[in-house]
């Protein structure tokens, strides 16, 4: 907040309050005020603050708050789930190629064990798992039935 934004700057430039007071032309304490947030500086007096600190008055204003961390920490979340899903997709679509399957299971795996602080990732990783071995099944099948073509016959039931 623009409050611990002050206390901060004033602190790490080793003036009281007094001294900034002074400075500023105002008293000790309208520099108290604005410290504990009860009241909030004039735009006149920023521009002060931010010749006299050298920052500018966006920098002086702006602020992070935990509101703004917990939302790009949701949108990591979000970011996560998308691509896991998105890894799986690729996984089951891949299965019609058994080989990029198994490749395409372990990278999943691999970016999930890597993202994994979340309980749906455990989720993810069990799906992923499953299509694994689905892939490392149908590949088996696959070398099986191109290294010995003839051996597959089709017998006329009659």
């Amino acid at each position: 907040m623009l409050s611990q934004k002050l206390l901060e700057l004033r602190k790490s430039n080793n003036l009281s309050q007094n001294a900034l007071a002074e400075k500023l032309h105002v008293s000790r304490q309208a520099i108290s005020r604005w410290e504990t947030g009860k009241t909030v500086p004039d735009i006149e007096t920023l521009k002060q603050l931010s010749v006299l600190y050298n920052v500018s008055l966006d920098e002086l204003t702006s602020f992070k708050s935990s509101q703004s961390t917990s939302a790009t920490e949701i949108s990591l979340a979000n970011h996560t789930y998308i691509n896991a899903v998105l890894l799986i997709f690729a996984t089951i679509a891949s299965t019609v190629l058994p080989f990029i399957s198994i490749g395409a299971a372990l990278f999943t795996i691999s970016y999930l064990f890597i993202h994994r602080k979340n309980k749906f990732c455990k989720l993810f990783i069990f799906i992923t798992v499953i299509f694994l071995l689905v892939g490392i099944h149908n590949t088996f099948i696959e070398v099986n039935y191109w290294s010995s073509p003839g051996s597959t016959t089709i017998e006329q039931v009659e």
